[in-house]
C-alpha cells in the first residue's frame, strides 16, 4: 500500500520530522466518543467557555503581527494569479498561490495545516540544516521554525492555532529512546520558539503532537507509557493520558479537537494490533468505536472533526481499496469514493469547521489528485472547482492534494501540496469567495 503525503493518519506523511518513512503500526491518529458534549469534558486549565479568538464572520489577510526572521522565500505579488474580480465583500480577491520553500537545500515544502483565520499556513520544507518545520504568513513569507537537540537535524509541524501564533509537531530528539523512534513532539510560540514537551511517565521516551485546540490551550497525539504508545493530550506544561485499553500490541493516538475542547478524535489499534480503528472520544461518552468501511482488514483512522463533533473525517480500507470517509451518528462510515482511473485511494484530511466542505485527496490514471466535496455533493477535483470561482492556477502547476480548509460568511480558503512549474514539491494556498 503506497502512503500519501497528508495528515496524521495510518497512511502517515511518506515521512518523519527527518524525512523517513513512519511506522504505521506503531503511531496511530487517535479518536474519541460521539456520545453527548459535556462542557466539562477536557479540562485544559482554561475556561472552557473561552473564545476562541476568530470573528467567525471574518477571515483575516494573512498580514503577519509578529516580529521575527522570515528564513525563507517571501512570495511577491507576481506569485498571486486572479482575475482583478472582487465578490468577497471588500475582502482579499480569489486567488492561488505557491507557498515557496526555505533556503539551503533541495527545493521541497508540503503544508499541513491551516489556522482558523486562514493566515497561517504550517508544514515542512528543507532548509540548509535539513527537513525544517515551518509556519507560512502573507505578510512575511515562509519562516523555518528550528528543531530539537539531535544527532540529526529534522522537524515537521502539523497543526497551528486559530490565529497562527501556535504551532505544534515533532521533532528529532536526543531525549528519545524507544527503539526505530526519533521524534518529540514541540510546540512553537514567537516568544519562546520551539520546545519539546516531554512524554508520559514509566516508558521509553517518544511523543506526537498531531492536533491544538482553535484557542491553542490544548494539544493532541500522544506519548509513550509502561505499555505502549497511547492517546494523550497536552495543557499547563503536562501530558494526561486518556487511558484507552492498552497493551504491548495496542496503541493509540489523537488527531484533533473540537473549539469547545469536548471531543477528540484519532485512531485506536486494538484486538493485539489486529485491527486499526477510527474513534471519537469525550470524557462524557468515553470511547466510541467508528469502525471501519467493511474492506476485509480494519485499517482506519479519523483526522478531523467538525466543530460541533457531529461529522467525522479520515481514511479507511473498503472493498474497493483505500477510501475517504465521513462518519455521523446518523448514518456510521460512508465511503466517498475516488476519482476513475489509477489504483483505488482516497484520503480525507480535512473539514470546515461547519462541516460542509471535505478535501482531501483522490488518484487518477495520472496519480494523486487535490479533492473537495461540498455539502454531500460529487467529488470533485481541486482544478476543476477552481475556474468557477475565479481563481486561475498557473500553468505547469499540478495540484496533488489539499490538507487544510477553513470558512467564514463568505470565503473558503484551501491549503495543500503539489507540483510547480518547475517539477518540484511546494506547498500552496487558494482563497475562493462563495457569498454571504
Amino acid at each position: 500500500m503506497r502512503r500519501a503525503v497528508f495528515l496524521p493518519s495510518l497512511w502517515l506523511l511518506g515521512c518523519s520530522s527527518a524525512g523517513a518513512d513512519l511506522d504505521a503500526t506503531t503511531v496511530d491518529a487517535g479518536a474519541r466518543d460521539s456520545g453527548a458534549a459535556d462542557s466539562s469534558v477536557i479540562d485544559s486549565g482554561v475556561d472552557s467557555g473561552v473564545d476562541s479568538g476568530v470573528d467567525s464572520s471574518v477571515i483575516d489577510s494573512g498580514v503577519d503581527s509578529d516580529s521575527g526572521v522570515d528564513a525563507g522565500t517571501t512570495p511577491g505579488d507576481a506569485a498571486v494569479t486572479d482575475t482583478g474580480v472582487d465578490p468577497c465583500a471588500g475582502g482579499p480577491p480569489p486567488s492561488f498561490r505557491g507557498l515557496g520553500d526555505l533556503v539551503g537545500g533541495s527545493t521541497r515544502s508540503i503544508a499541513l495545516g491551516i489556522s482558523r483565520d486562514g493566515t497561517t499556513v504550517v508544514g515542512q520544507s528543507n532548509s540548509s540544516l535539513g527537513p525544517e518545520a515551518f509556519r507560512w504568513r502573507a505578510g512575511t513569507g515562509m519562516l523555518g521554525l528550528g528543531a530539537l537537540t539531535s544527532g540529526s537535524f529534522g522537524s515537521m509541524a502539523y497543526a497551528v492555532s486559530g490565529d497562527g501564533s501556535v504551532v505544534v509537531g515533532t521533532s528529532n530528539s536526543s531525549l528519545v529512546d524507544c527503539p526505530g523512534r526519533s521524534d518529540a513532539a514541540f510546540r512553537w510560540t514567537a516568544a519562546s520558539g520551539l520546545v519539546g514537551l516531554d512524554d508520559l511517565a514509566m516508558g521509553c521516551f517518544f511523543s506526537y503532537a498531531y492536533g491544538i485546540s482553535v484557542d491553542g490551550s490544548l494539544i493532541v497525539g500522544g506519548g509513550t507509557n509502561a505499555l505502549t504508545n497511547a492517546a494523550a493530550f497536552w495543557s499547563n506544561g503536562a501530558w494526561t493520558d486518556l487511558g484507552l485499553a492498552q497493551g504491548l500490541n495496542n496503541s493509540s493516538s489523537l488527531a484533533a479537537i473540537t473549539p469547545d475542547l469536548r471531543f477528540v478524535v484519532g485512531t485506536h489499534r486494538i484486538d493485539d494490533g489486529a485491527s486499526y480503528n477510527a474513534i471519537r472520544w469525550s470524557e462524557a461518552g468515553g470511547e466510541e468505536n467508528l469502525g471501519d468501511l467493511g474492506g476485509g482488514a480494519i485499517f482506519a483512522s479519523a483526522t478531523a472533526i467538525s466543530d460541533d463533533g457531529a461529522a467525522v473525517i479520515g481514511t479507511g480500507t473498503s472493498t474497493a481499496g483505500v477510501e475517504a470517509f465521513l462518519w455521523k451518528a446518523t448514518t456510521g462510515l460512508v465511503g466517498l469514493g475516488d476519482f476513475s482511473g489509477g489504483a483505488f485511494e482516497s484520503h480525507a484530511a480535512a473539514i470546515s469547521p461547519d462541516g460542509l466542505w471535505i478535501v482531501g485527496q483522490g488518484t487518477t490514471a495520472t496519480g494523486p489528485e487535490a479533492a473537495v466535496w461540498h455539502s454531500g455533493g460529487p467529488m470533485t477535483p481541486l482544478s476543476a472547482m477552481l475556474p468557477t470561482y475565479n481563481v486561475t492556477v498557473p500553468a505547469g502547476w499540478t495540484l496533488t492534494g489539499i490538507t487544510g480548509v477553513t470558512t467564514s460568511t463568505a470565503v473558503v480558503i484551501f491549503s495543500g501540496n503539489g507540483t510547480n512549474p518547475s517539477g518540484a514539491e511546494e506547498a500552496w494556498i487558494a482563497r475562493i469567495c462563495v457569498g454571504p
